[in-house]
């Protein structure tokens, strides 16, 4: 009997999405945002798909309110070997590879990191900044998450002069 190969093309596009804290407060650290697999595709063993991440100034200033977000912060989940790159503006390029030998479901977390902030002494009220997750060969379904810094320094007004006067007398 003669054999016939029939090869499947895979038309699946990897779609990819951003979650993330909206607040954090003051002098602390956010809790982790999360890039995962999403849109109900996976990714095969030893698959990979490849993303930027990056951290922006919003009210709040980079490198003084909070501290930029590095490629040494991402850390990988459970059988994701991460593969990165800075670029331009500190634009991380990621490769994610699914080293675990099967495949992943949608909704598999790639990778994670947490962003610090500065504790000052300054009142100036809620700021934010932007994190942004892009892709040239991925579906990204959240783009960007802004997380607002919530302030903790409270203003205080000391009011100082004599304790008595004499009548018609000023101070």
């Amino acid at each position: 009997n003669p054999t016939i190969t029939t090869n499947i093309t895979d038309n699946d596009t990897s779609a990819i999405i951003l979650s993330g804290p909206s607040t954090v407060a003051e002098g602390a650290t956010t809790s982790n945002y999360t890039v995962s697999l999403t849109n109900g595709i996976g990714l095969g063993a030893g698959q990979r798909v490849t993303f930027t991440l990056d951290s922006a100034s919003g009210t709040a200033t980079e490198g003084s309110d909070f501290s930029a977000l590095t490629a040494a912060g991402l850390s990988g989940a459970t059988g994701i070997a991460l593969t990165t790159s800075t670029g331009a503006n500190g634009v991380i390029t990621v490769t994610a590879t699914n080293t675990t030998g099967a495949d992943l479901a949608s909704g598999a977390p790639l990778l994670s990191f947490a962003i610090a902030t500065t504790q000052d002494t300054v009142v100036e009220g809620t700021e934010n900044f932007t994190v942004t997750l892009g892709s040239s060969t991925a579906t990204v379904v959240t783009p960007t998450i802004t997380t607002s810094i919530t302030d903790n320094d409270i203003s205080a007004i000391i009011l100082s002069g004599p304790s008595t006067v004499a009548e018609g007398a000023t101070t």
